[in-house]
């Protein structure tokens, strides 16, 4: 049989009966708090996925699309980027603006709209567009962007701005929800199918700091694990001495 001596670890001068109450409370109360960073952590990591899995797939850099001008003159005018990914387009030509104000996370931030008649696509960047040339100076322009002030895609204050945009880039048949007002509004401007058009986000990069949110939830995950086991160690150790098993 143990002596009482043996329950001095837990609670010097005590009932060894209340230090292991103590030790059981111990326990529930860690493995709660284990419950809830799993918990926890599964709702961030599945509400920051996309962003997690964008970084990690883009963490390289962008992929090109190369100068909207130059592609054009080259007869280029197809693009196939990936549907989400990561892109950039230098030389844009900005046709068809609109500008509005987006509230996101509680904040409101304008934001400006473009179509480039080039790839037909649309950009949403929140900086701003330059200003063509004043009226009252003489403007050049390539003549082999002719066609398309001939086709009405463009005028000559267009072809005078210069835009370049980096960011995540869509397909314009596979987005819904908060590209849809967008989408309405340009598609009587754009030529080409939905399945053939793109959205291109400027400055939605990927994000270093989805990495670090990840990384925090996984060590919050494991402290709070190593705490419940330390815990649940205790406590056995404790029933088998008040049962006499050593």
């Amino acid at each position: 049989m143990s002596s009482f001596s043996d329950y001095q670890s837990y609670e010097p001068g005590g009932d060894p009966y209340v230090a292991l109450e103590g030790l059981r409370f111990n326990y529930t109360l860690r493995k709660l708090l284990f419950i809830g960073a799993l918990l926890l952590g599964g709702f961030v990591a599945l509400n920051f996925k996309d962003s997690f899995f964008y970084y990690l797939e883009n963490r390289s850099g962008p992929v090109p699309l190369g100068d909207a001008r130059a592609k054009y003159i080259q007869g280029d005018r197809e693009i196939a980027p990936e549907h989400g990914g990561y892109v950039s387009l230098d030389n844009a030509i900005p046709t068809v603006y609109r500008s509005y104000v987006m509230e996101r996370a509680g904040n409101e931030r304008p934001y400006t709209e473009f179509l480039c008649p080039v790839f037909d696509v649309v950009v949403r960047t929140s900086r701003g567009l330059p200003s063509p040339p004043s009226s009252n100076r003489t403007m050049q322009v390539d003549s082999r962007l002719l066609p398309l002030l001939q086709a009405q895609r463009a005028n000559i204050d267009n072809l005078n701005v210069r835009f370049s945009a980096e960011g995540r880039i869509y397909r314009m048949d596979k987005v819904a929800g908060e590209f849809s007002g967008l989408v309405s509004f340009y598609r009587p401007w754009i030529k080409k199918p939905a399945s053939a058009a793109w959205i291109l986000v400027d400055g939605d990069v990927p994000d270093v700091r989805i990495l670090w949110v990840y990384i925090g939830i996984f060590l919050v995950i494991v402290f709070t694990g190593v705490l419940m086991l330390r815990a649940r160690r205790a406590l056995i150790r404790s029933t088998s001495e008040q049962m006499g098993i050593h």
